[in-house]
Parts: C-alpha cells; structure tokens; sequence
C-alpha cells in the first residue's frame, strides 16, 4: 500500500510538471543582462591590451569576424592594439587604455528593451561596443575603429 501511495504521489507531480511547462510553448531563457554585457566588453578591452588574441577574438560574434577579415583580421586587431597600449597611445571612448586600467576603465552600459541587444561606452559616450545575445551569451557585433591618441 504505501508503494503505491509513492508510485500516485509521482504519478501527480509529474502530471502537474508537465501541466505546468505549457505544453508546446518553448521554455523561456532569460537574457545575461546588463552587468554580463558590460563585462563581456570589459573583457574584450582587456584581452585587446594584453594582447590576448583567442580571448579577444572568442568573444566577437562569428559575422563580425568575417567582416574584419575583408580589413584587418581579429589577430591584427588585437596584436596592433596591444602594441598601441605599450607606447601609451591605445584609446577607448577618448580615454588612454593600458593594462594597468581597463580593467577599471568607467564604462555605461545601455540595453535594449527585449534585452537581445547592447551598446556599452566609456564615459563619453563616443565610442561604443555593440553586443547582442546568442545562445544566452553576449557576443560583440560591432567595434569602434582601434584608437590612437593624437
């Protein structure tokens, strides 16, 4: 008796589980969300100046990268904005990025109202890096053009 008070107790949760998925309805997938935009642009300002190459590069969405193959591929991309931080002369949103401060570099971020995409900038606002979701992560889809102070 009591195995098969069990077996119509699981009987009924598993109904009302599957009562309560909706059916045919696909499952909802919450978007990472500002902070992980943010960060995901933070990174990519990071790798460029370190001059990290497979991290800078993994995080650009895979139309932007056959896009920067058609002028300067990810790796020049990087490899020149590295070069460019070591002589002081890198730049994001008019202010001089180097390995000892993009990691704290101020940056806004800015997302759109169904969450799939975002712009984040530096505190003027001038330059921005654009991101949208794929496969719940941020990828970046748009770059400003590599930065060099006058």
């Amino acid at each position: 008796m009591t195995r098969g008070r069990v077996l119509a107790a699981l009987i009924a949760v598993t109904v009302a589980v599957i009562a309560g998925c909706g059916g045919d309805d696909a499952p909802e997938v919450a978007t990472p969300g500002p902070k992980a935009a943010e960060e995901t642009a933070r990174e990519f300002l990071v790798a460029g100046v370190n001059g990290d190459v497979e991290t800078a590069c993994g995080l650009l969405s895979d139309d932007l990268t056959a896009e920067l193959e058609q002028t300067i591929p990810c790796e020049t991309l990087v490899e020149v904005q590295a070069d460019l931080a070591k002589e002081g002369k890198a730049e994001f949103d008019s202010v001089k990025i180097d390995t000892s401060n993009a990691e704290e570099l101020e940056l806004q971020t800015f997302v759109s109202d169904d969450g799939e995409s975002a712009n984040v900038t530096g505190p003027t606002g001038e330059q921005n890096i654009a991101l949208e979701v794929l496969n719940g992560d941020w990828v970046i889809t748009a770059l400003p053009a590599v930065g060099e102070s006058g």
